[in-house]
């Protein structure tokens, strides 16, 4: 009795080490992305205009499909070879630059974002947390199983063999599930934005005749449990079958798409263009960024978003504040146009040239309130704040930049100046904010 009383109680105790699941909340969600988003350094300057073009389009998808996001979309290009994009929780989107000079179809490449951006609205990422908290409570509950192979040896192990298998075959199931929605998910979203869905099947063709795990970012290792791009596509042809493929109005999308790969790529050695009449487009636009003159081509092409990234940026370089200014006002009706980083950026700029520092500040200083400032606000703010002898907004300011570039300590140590009124909305705000990424950060790793 005594022996039988001690097994119980062993293996009990095995199973009281058992962690419960634990699902990732919305900030360590946004504190996943930001981590990740932060180690690739500061961005080319050149790739700057690159990423808000893809921004503005998968705005209009997300406006078009009526796609509802915990964060607003932060798109990363980073300048590799590797034949890959990938989402991160946070609503975070990545792209290499390999993966471009492959796909010269502009639907395709909206396509891989496109199933990008449905692993973000899915939460994927969340889930595959979970998946991979319940994953480690089996092994644990398989660990704790180890004494019915010592105390019970035949039906134990038999037992034991089993769970292990079935563990693995839950893990993959789950991991391939998710591949499988973000697919069609990429379909629903190419079909409403006016994309070419067919064109997702020649984008895995491409993408799979180049398929290495290695390639793929260390960080995302639980990925190798991807289904087989052969599967795959012939799930995305079953699927076309049931919808018509819509090919509507993406003249714009593939003008613009080609104009950014003129940039990256010489056009007659490593871009393969799908259509070789944009040829004498892309020697003009070339002329035009040389010599600072892109009207002409604005005339004829108005609705291009890289023409009119371009030429914003050309006033801008030009200090043409007012003409600058005036071309904004130009864009205002497109709704897309106002929801990229650049044109804030671009806007504040402006301001600290037009406005008075008292009225820049009357302005901007809601700002510190606000999630995700740009950078040329928080600079400019702390400026004016310093000038007028406002000392504690400057150190505030100044708290609000570190907070915003992810440099959470140094947040808190601008608080601590002795002109810092701690129990402002301001500081309060700030303060609290850094310490839960501080927080978030220090249980992730």
């Amino acid at each position: 009795m005594h022996q039988v009383i001690s097994k119980i109680l062993m293996i009990a105790l095995c199973y009281t080490s058992v962690i419960v699941a634990k699902s990732l909340s919305q900030i360590e969600e946004r504190a996943i992305g930001e981590y990740l988003y932060k180690a690739q350094g500061p961005q080319q300057l050149a790739f700057i205009e690159f990423e808000n073009y893809f921004l503005y389009e998968l705005n209009r998808i997300c406006a078009l499909s009526d796609v509802k996001l915990d964060y607003p979309l932060t798109l990363r290009i980073i300048d590799e070879n590797e034949i890959n994009a990938f989402a991160t929780s946070g609503s975070f989107v990545f792209i290499y630059t390999g993966i471009m000079k492959q796909l010269p179809d502009v639907s395709e490449l909206m396509g891989v974002l496109c199933h990008e951006l449905t692993h973000t609205k899915e939460h994927h990422i969340r889930r595959r947390f979970e998946a991979i908290s319940e994953n480690n409570n089996q092994k644990m509950l398989l660990l704790a199983a180890l004494p019915m192979v010592i105390f019970f040896p035949g039906i134990g192990e038999l037992f034991y063999g089993m769970a292990i298998d079935q563990s693995f075959i839950q893990q993959q199931h789950f991991s391939q599930q998710m591949e499988y929605e973000a697919d069609a998910g990429a379909i629903e979203l190419m079909r409403h934005a006016g994309f070419d869905t067919t064109k997702l099947v020649t984008a895995f063709e491409s993408i799979g005749r180049y398929e290495d795990h290695e390639m793929l970012p260390n960080h995302f290792s639980y990925y190798s449990s991807h289904p087989l791009t052969t599967d795959r596509i012939s799930r995305i042809k079953q699927a076309l079958k049931a919808h018509p493929h819509y090919i509507l109005a993406v003249d714009r999308s593939q003008l613009d798409y080609t104009l950014l790969l003129s940039r990256f790529y010489q056009p007659y050695e490593k871009m393969a263009l799908t259509d070789l009449s944009y040829l004498p487009l892309i020697h003009a636009y070339r002329e035009a960024l040389l010599k600072n003159d892109i009207d002409s081509l604005l005339k004829t092409y108005p609705h291009s978003v890289m023409l009119r990234l371009d030429k914003l940026q050309e006033l801008l370089n030009k200090e043409q504040w007012q003409a600058a200014l005036a071309f904004h006002h130009q864009q205002e009706e497109d709704v897309y146009w106002k929801t990229l980083p650049i044109v804030e950026s671009a806007l504040a700029i402006i301001d600290s040239h037009q406005l008075t520092q008292k009225e820049f500040i009357r302005k901007y200083q809601s700002s510190l309130l606000k999630s995700h400032v740009c950078y040329e606000v928080l600079k400019h703010l702390a400026l004016c704040f310093k000038e007028q002898g406002i000392v504690s907004l400057y150190y505030t300011a100044q708290a609000k930049y570190y907070l915003e570039s992810g440099d959470y300590e140094e947040a808190l140590d601008q608080l601590k100046h002795h002109s810092v009124d701690k129990g402002s909305i301001y500081a309060q705000k700030i303060q609290a904010e850094a310490e839960l990424m501080i927080n978030v950060n220090r249980r992730l790793r």
